[in-house]
Formats: C-alpha cells, structure tokens, sequence
C-alpha cells in the first residue's frame, strides 16, 4: 500500500495526553498485537489489532474523533490509511507512537 502519511491528519503524543484529561478527548484505538498490549496500552484505549481494523469499521464510524496509536507509529499510519479509504475521516495518527508517549499505560 502506498503510503499517504503527508494526507493523514497528525497529533503529538504530548497533545494526546493533554486532551485526554478534557470533556472533548478522542477515543484511543491501539493497533499493536495482543502480547504487544499485554504490556500496557493507553488508558481506555480500544484495542483492534491492525488485521481485524477492517471488522470494527461501522462500530468506529460513531466516534468523533479517533486517535490511532500503536508501537512507532507506522502501523497506525496503516491503520488510518485504511479507515480514510472507507471513508471514515476522523482519524489522526498519534505521531511516534506509544515509544514517545509520556503517560502512565495501564494494563
């Protein structure tokens, strides 16, 4: 798949955070692996690995606004590739995934 990062609207790990805390915070989705998440993930994060994002489309379509994170960052670039092609384009990539991320992860 040709990457379109250049299209993919971007958020900083530190604004992520930020947000969060507020009435407005996006609903997190992390696309990493289940033994990736085993080891924490961001609080009340939706976890879909990135093979099953494809089955979970209509359920996201509700969201207004979804913030995919995952270990670096290039899977969730994937992952908001694929969304923004069925359409749904209120997704943001959370730049330098969960590596740069500053909060406490639960597990």
């Amino acid at each position: 798949m040709k990457s379109k990062e250049n299209d993919i609207p971007q958020v900083s790990p530190e604004e992520v955070l930020n947000r969060l805390s507020g009435m407005n915070a996006p609903t997190i989705v992390d696309v990493r692996e289940n033994e990736e998440v085993a080891h924490g993930t961001i609080r009340d994060a939706l976890h879909i690995p990135l093979a099953d994002l494809s089955m979970w489309i209509e359920d996201l379509r509700e969201h207004e606004e979804i913030v995919i994170v995952c270990k670096t960052g290039r899977r969730s670039t994937v992952a908001c590739e694929i969304l923004m092609e069925k359409g749904l384009h209120q997704v943001r990539n959370m730049t330098g995934g969960l590596v740069n991320w500053k909060g406490e992860l639960s597990i």
